[in-house]
């Protein structure tokens, strides 16, 4: 259900970034009009910077500051509070939330200056949403009510809508469906009042996004075929695909398989028609467990790389999107301490300059201003102490910036780790399915043997004798040990470390006990026994030389432990319940 919410989000961006661009063209066009520095420019940036809040926040960003300069240089309080408005609603779009509320709260105080209605509801329900994403549901709940209150109050429907199905979805979070439900219900009156399609349609999605969460599934289908009705009618088929895929998870909840695929794959071929990675990675992932779920491994395998490409996919791009932004942040701020760091050196010269003149002055008076000197002296310490003080915070918040940097390198860090550690799993899983596969042509050769002449036994004995003396191969064991190395970098230092002389046969078997696989999986591996890898085991532990008392499978976990995340369940449990393909 989670991703199904996070998948709605992705589409609503979609037709937003679809929607500005027409107007943005427009309104540039109208801009190289209206050349003179005037409030009319005044208004078109902050549209601009509006129109490109979602499609560009840079951009959104560039137009505000611009608009808010022109703004301020005019005095024009109801343009310095719309360039406000547009530059929080930018900062919120990037996830800087701290610089969003600044902006936001200004320009509510801007609105509230003027008596401005429309303006306070409309920056009080950014503000809300702004509290909404970080998660401070104390902040954000009142805020929306308020906004709520002042949009019944002016009859401004169309943006009720939008505030009962941000109201809706708050409450759907906190898993408080019976609000969630009386506000979607509420924006779907409204929606039908004024003919708004879109707002219906999204309405209907919500509600059968309730019922399937409460297992309704009969309700969530009709709430879903209603929403599909009205994007189709629309042509909006970014919204359609993700209904279309909705549906597909209910069927494949309900275990109606091929109803589920038949849904799901409508879906991809629309998620194909505009585009969308973000809903193709999703429906990859959801027709993968279908197919689990029926053991038709093979055609799970398939979509289970399908999704990992297309996720991988996506996530590059975020991440590249991403780092320019914040490299482009830096060099602002960077261009900013600079400039800033010039001003005050001036700021320092000129005062300097000021100081030796006073004192030639005060040295032609004399004794008569020593009073006025002792005083004017107090003050100029004052005034250094200041902007030591400044100089010391503009250092701090370089710090910060610097500290903010590292961690976001380490997230990559992190999230490269995971990637590792799929590979890793996905190795281990490849061992498996092909041992499976050595295994059942044995026994296929077995059974054969039984049935057959004695001429054709011998045939098929060899072949069972080159299927053993094959088995074990080395160049997979090679790419598997690489891929072994780069999630578990220290392991076989410390091992060798702790006794040099372990086989490979031995370094084997501990790598399998590290990935906690148990006596079948290890033994299907190897290509021996259950037996034979318990008597392994029992040699290893006397090699190592570990006390009675110490398991052999936690001493090898905690080896290299400081730099693995958790993996408490073996490849055999997550492989009965449908995470890994098994032919």
């Amino acid at each position: 259900m989670k991703r199904i919410v996070l998948l709605f989000f992705a589409f609503l961006l979609h037709i937003s970034l679809s929607l500005a661009t027409p107007r943005i063209d427009s309104l540039m066009s109208m801009l190289n009009i209206h050349t003179n520095p005037g409030t009319e420019r005044a208004d078109l940036l902050a549209d601009i910077s509006s129109a490109y809040w979602i499609k560009s926040p840079d951009s959104s960003e560039v137009y505000g500051l611009k608009a808010l300069e022109l703004a301020t240089q005019l005095d024009y309080h109801l343009g310095m509070a719309n360039a406000n408005r547009t530059l929080g609603v930018c900062h919120w779009a990037r996830g800087n939330h701290d610089d969003g509320l600044k902006y936001l709260l200004d320009a509510l105080t801007l609105y509230r200056a003027l008596d401005d209605s429309l303006g306070i509801a409309n920056a009080t329900m950014n503000i809300a949403l702004v509290y909404r994403d970080q998660g401070d549901y104390d902040n954000a709940f009142p805020r929306f009510f308020i906004s709520y209150d002042m949009f019944k109050n002016l009859d401004r429907k169309d943006r009720l809508v939008n505030t009962a199905n941000h109201l809706g979805l708050a409450y759907f979070r906190t898993d408080k469906l019976a609000e969630a439900q009386r506000y979607f219900n509420e924006a779907l009156a409204l929606s039908k009042e004024i003919n708004y399609q879109y707002g219906l349609a999204t309405a209907l999605h919500h509600l059968g996004n309730i019922s399937q969460k409460q297992k309704n599934h009969q309700a969530a289908l009709d709430f879903y075929e209603k929403s599909l009705k009205i994007q189709q009618s629309i042509n909006d088929w970014e919204g359609a695909t993700h209904t279309m895929h909705s549906i597909g998870s209910i069927y494949a909840e309900k275990q109606e398989y091929t109803l589920a695929i038949e849904k799901l794959k409508t879906a991809e071929q629309w998620a194909h028609k505009v585009s969308s990675k973000m809903m193709l990675s999703e429906i990859y992932l959801e027709l993968k467990e279908v197919y689990a779920a029926q053991n038709k491994f093979h055609q799970a395998l398939s979509y289970y790389e399908a999704y990992t490409k297309t996720q991988d996919s996506v996530l590059n791009a975020q991440k590249t999107r991403e780092l320019l932004r914040m490299e482009h942040q830096h060099e602002l701020e960077k261009k900013e301490q600079h400039l800033t760091i010039q001003e005050q050196k001036i700021a320092l010269l000129r005062q300097e300059s000021k100081i030796k003149l006073l004192w030639v002055y005060l040295l032609g008076i004399g004794i008569l201003l020593t009073a006025g000197l002792a005083s004017m002296f107090s003050y100029l310490q004052r005034l250094k102490n200041q902007k030591n003080r400044e100089l010391m915070e503009k250092q701090q918040r370089l710090t910060q910036i610097e500290l903010e940097n590292t961690r976001l390198k380490e997230q990559e860090l992190a999230k490269e780790l995971e990637h590792k550690h799929k590979e890793l799993t996905s190795y281990s899983l490849n061992f498996i399915q092909k041992n499976e596969l050595v295994d059942d042509i044995k026994e296929s050769l077995r059974l054969l043997k039984k049935n057959s002449d004695q001429q054709t036994g011998k045939k098929l004995e060899q072949i069972q004798r080159m299927l053993n003396t094959n088995f074990q191969i080395d160049r997979d064991w090679e790419d598997f040990r690489l891929h072994f190395e780069k999630v578990h970098q220290r392991f076989f230092i410390q091992l060798k470390e702790r006794c040099p002389d372990l086989s490979p046969s031995e370094l084997k078997l501990c790598t399998l006990i590290k990935l906690n696989m148990n006596l079948k999986e290890a033994a299907r591996i190897l290509g021996i026994s259950p037996e034979s890898v318990k008597t392994a085991r029992y040699r290893l532990r006397k090699k190592l030389d570990l006390p009675k008392q110490q398991n052999l499978n936690e001493f090898l976990q905690q080896l290299d432990q400081s730099l693995q995340p958790d993996r408490p369940v073996s490849i055999a449990v997550r492989y009965q319940h449908g995470t890994f393909s098994k032919n």
